[in-house]
């Protein structure tokens, strides 16, 4: 009989709690960051929209980078087997 490893749950907890940790705190600056530039930096729309700009092109920026990244190894991952057996 197969028998796969599954992780105890002290550790799935671990990081169900990091995780809502990260998005937790992720939410408060996007929301806190355009809060503080109006009222203690006195930011007009245009630059309160550039910095949220700002905020979340790394979001953008990463998670295409790192999707197209993880295809490129898949792909590898299947190529070389099959050029191997030739």
């Amino acid at each position: 009989m197969l028998k796969r490893h599954l992780p105890d749950a002290g550790t799935f907890s671990r990081l169900v709690l990091s995780n809502l940790t990260a998005q937790a705190a992720d939410q408060i600056g996007l929301a806190a960051a355009p809060i503080i530039a109006v009222l203690h930096f006195q930011a007009g729309p245009s630059e309160t929209g550039f910095l949220l700009t700002l905020l979340s092109l790394p979001f953008l920026l990463l998670s295409l980078s790192a999707g197209v990244l993880e295809r490129f190894i898949s792909f590898l991952n299947r190529q070389i087997p099959k050029s191997a057996d030739l």
